[in-house]
């Protein structure tokens, strides 16, 4: 059986915006979510493009934790090779610290 729960938020001053970016690779957003799997559950982390609505980043883990944050984050990165000035946005729930961030992201 699945369940879906949203962990991540949308800021409230972006939360009613229609706005789409103009083009792929200039936004990004995270979002988390759990699957019931026997008598336990996962964790999925994926980063969507804003513009497109495509996956481009995914991770998938027994726990809610800043490896998994960045296995999408890094999978993103890897899969998009995105242009400097894409913006990432997580929400203010998502458990990654800046310090993991690779240097100049």
């Amino acid at each position: 059986m699945f369940e879906r729960r949203t962990v991540a938020t949308i800021h409230r001053s972006t939360r009613n915006s229609t706005a789409t970016p103009a083009r792929p690779n200039m936004v990004w957003v995270a979002e988390f979510s759990y699957i019931r799997i026997a008598a336990s559950f996962c964790y999925l982390a994926v980063i969507l493009d804003a513009c497109s609505r495509k996956v481009v980043g995914r991770g998938l883990s027994k726990r809610l934790d800043t490896p998994l944050a960045l296995a999408s984050f890094h999978s993103a990165i890897e899969y998009r090779r995105p242009p400097p000035g894409c913006i990432h946005y997580a929400g203010p729930r998502m458990p990654i610290r800046k310090r993991n961030l690779p240097t100049g992201a």
